[in-house]
């Protein structure tokens, strides 16, 4: 939905197709940020994705009314995402020594990575073995300082969506900085262009596949959730398939 509210082409036929796939049993969740925010304040992992309550809420909302949509509000939640990104990205900028602290041999691995080797799924499987390597707990902590007052109790284990937050982040940045290492990218790193994407990776800790077309997520997906599955489409998902949400 938020794609389709934000998208600059076909924007009025992108929200009558999200319509209709909400009215046909698409299910909903909140925003990552919102999610993890949660978790920081109730000091648990959020559990189940889908929001009953508020899918309950869309569904009937779209039922009666066509267009519902409140784009101040789509507005507000690009700025706000696109701070909390920006201040992840500052937080590891500001802090290159502690990086190197808190993920000891990571930041050398992008210097040293052979730039013969053209898989990048190979070179994104690397990154994931670094980045599962270290305190994934230090490292949310240390990417979000003050987001809980008591971050001893905060994202333990690989069942909080912060916890995924941080490792897809975390390969996300390596990935950026070798494709400026090797003079492939700009220095600056767009993260308001990949905010989104990337949400949808560290989701995948709690659901049971991704569809989408965008092949350096599918090879980000497939390098951080090896036992899930990515779909280039819905053509490409059997008709047998199951979305174990309970």
């Amino acid at each position: 939905m938020y794609e389709c509210a934000t998208t600059q082409e076909d924007k009025e036929l992108m929200l009558d197709r999200c319509r209709e796939m909400v009215l046909a049993g698409a299910r909903v969740c909140r925003p990552l940020k919102t999610i993890v925010q949660h978790e920081a304040k109730t000091l648990a992992p959020y559990g189940h994705l889908v929001d009953p309550e508020r899918n309950h809420e869309f569904r009937e909302t779209f039922s009666v009314e066509p267009r519902p949509y409140n784009f101040e509000v789509f507005e507000r939640r690009y700025k706000e995402d696109k701070a909390f990104a920006s201040g992840i990205l500052r937080q590891i900028d500001s802090c290159t020594d502690s990086l190197q602290t808190e993920c000891p041999d990571v930041v050398a691995k992008v210097r040293q990575w052979d730039h013969s080797k053209k898989s990048r799924c190979d070179r994104l499987r690397a990154w994931v073995r670094e980045v599962d390597s270290i305190d994934l707990h230090g490292a949310a902590i240390w990417l979000l300082p003050g987001i809980t007052e008591h971050p001893q109790k905060y994202c333990l284990s690989d069942e909080w969506v912060s916890w995924q937050v941080t490792r897809v982040f975390l390969v996300w940045w390596l990935e950026s900085n070798f494709q400026h290492q090797a003079g492939k990218e700009e220095k600056e790193l767009k993260i308001e262009h990949d905010w989104q994407d990337l949400t949808y990776v560290a989701l995948m800790g709690g659901v049971d596949a991704l569809v989408t077309r965008d092949k350096f997520l599918r090879d980000l997906a497939q390098a951080a959730f090896p036992d899930k599955d990515v779909f280039s489409g819905l053509d490409e998902v059997p008709e047998e398939y199951l979305c174990h949400w309970s």
